[in-house]
């Protein structure tokens, strides 16, 4: 909940101040939370204090300043934008504390009284957690971009993200000497990190009217993210089939021209691989003829070979000889990757990673989003066996032999992470169509960041966009151990 509260005032100083007055007026137990935690961090509003307790009913679920000031009718907006002009030429200081609830550093981020002597020191705020992070992922609720430098760092938590109106910095800690250091704005010498972010598409479906405007929602999630991205490294897209509703003409110019505008706009090589529905006429495996059309025009190598990260992508068709929604791989198609692979000088220098349409492993929802009648427990199995990968332990098998560790994949239209064994799955949602919640739509897409230095994915972070552009956004962070 502290996070919450850090995020709203973020939003305040330097996004958009609505998200300040949602996460204000959520509910009443909310509110009455959050005031005395700004009371604790010295951020004192006078509107707040002559709003009486059976005014709150009434201002529970708005969410928008003038709304506020409309039934209070008071001058929020002013004493919010003294607040803002206060406050945003300060260089402020955000704690994110590791897992380890054992490490010290960990513990002088919850120590109020060190965190309070701290801010002495200091004319910006310092905002520190109620306590370290257990979990195994975090979820956040429409952070702030000021935050993504520290989503993104996530493997190396605890650090200190430093802002500085349009200057963010995120700085990994290991001493309590650190943190006074950065805090009394001391330099500290930091390790440049090589690293590489993968965007992870998936099931597109374009030639649908949903999804083709889905696609424009999807353009402009993506035009959010990329100036949070790492300026010298090139971005890598990812996308793991069903670019096309039903495979026609017109449906590959609108996936061509899709990827050739990702491409262009965010200077990204792009990899991407068919899933059932870009090979199968609506459902029914009957137009070979139609079918070899597609599968010439879009099926490239089996392999690709990233030099710079030492990666290499093997392309799994799974929808070459499925029907239906079912997939297959098939040995002969193994058999052909084993041939490329063994064509590879240093070939164990390399990771390997995956890229296919259709699940191998089970996969299940975030308990946040809503469950269609479909997916209910006795009828989710035999729809399940409908969608499956039939020669699935085939797969594994052959996965397992050659030391494979990551999988990505879509099919399901459900984003997921979990390690099965030796393999980390990464499941992508529909890019450009949408999963509901009980109030809102998001279309979904994955950031995986790789370490080039030691070959190995670090962090993966799943993001909710809201189909409608305006209700934000919940990333799911998620750590490769």
């Amino acid at each position: 909940m502290t996070f919450d509260f850090i995020n709203a005032i973020i939003h305040l100083l330097y996004e958009n101040p609505d998200v300040f007055i949602t996460t204000l007026f959520s509910s009443v137990q909310t509110h009455h939370e959050m005031k005395k935690w700004m009371m604790n961090q010295n951020i004192d509003f006078q509107w707040l204090k002559r709003i009486k307790e059976d005014d709150l009913p009434l201002l529970t679920g708005r969410k928008e300043v003038i709304q506020i000031e409309a039934l209070l009718r008071m001058d929020i907006q002013g004493e919010l934008d003294a607040f803002i002009v206060k406050n945003r030429s300060e260089t402020h200081y955000l704690l994110f504390p590791g897992k380890d609830q054992e490490n010290p550093i960990n513990q002088c981020f919850i120590d109020k009284s060190y965190i309070q002597a701290l801010q002495k020191q200091c004319s910006g705020m310092i905002f520190y957690p109620q306590e370290p992070f257990d979990e195994d992922r975090y979820m956040f609720s429409n952070p702030a971009h000021s935050l993504m430098q520290a989503l993104f760092n996530a493997d190396q938590w605890p650090g200190i993200l430093k802002i500085h109106d349009d200057e963010i910095c995120f700085i990994p800690i290991h001493s309590k000497e650190e943190i006074e250091a950065v805090i009394l704005n001391e330099k500290i010498n930091q390790k440049k990190q090589d690293e590489t972010f993968f965007i992870h598409l998936s099931d597109l479906h374009l030639g649908s009217k949903k999804h083709n405007s889905g696609a424009a929602a999807l353009i402009r999630a993506l035009d959010n993210l990329y100036p949070s991205l790492p300026k010298d490294n090139q971005t890598k897209i990812l996308i793991t089939g069903d670019l096309m509703n039903s495979p026609n003409r017109k449906n590959m110019y609108l996936a061509s021209g899709l990827m050739n505008d990702l491409k262009k706009r965010y200077k990204a090589d792009i990899s991407f691989i068919l899933g059932n529905h870009d090979v199968i006429v609506h459902g029914l495996n009957l137009l070979r003829v139609q079918k070899a059309k597609v599968v010439a025009y879009l099926l490239g190598e089996n392999i690709k070979v990233l030099e710079k990260e030492k990666i290499i992508l093997i392309k799994i068709n799974s929808a070459y000889e499925g029907n239906l929604a079912r997939g297959k791989v098939g040995i002969q198609q193994l058999e052909e990757i084993d041939e490329e692979l063994s064509a590879i000088t240093d070939l164990d220098s390399y990771q390997l990673m995956v890229m296919i349409h259709h699940h191998v492993f089970p996969i299940d929802k975030a308990d946040f989003l809503k469950k269609k009648w479909n997916e209910k427990k006795v009828l989710s199995k035999i729809m399940e066996t409908s969608k499956e990968l039939v020669d699935s332990d085939l797969l594994i098998d052959w996965l397992e032999k050659r030391h494979v560790q990551y999988i990505l994949h879509g099919h399901k239209h459900i984003p997921y992470f979990r390690k099965y064994h030796q393999f980390y799955v990464v499941s992508c949602g529909s890019s450009c169509g949408y999963l509901k919640e009980s109030r809102m739509k998001y279309l979904s897409y994955n950031i995986l960041k790789y370490d080039n230095q030691t070959h190995r994915m670090k962090v993966c972070l799943i993001c909710y966009e809201a189909a409608n552009g305006n209700e934000g956004r919940r990333i799911e962070v998620h750590l490769f151990k």
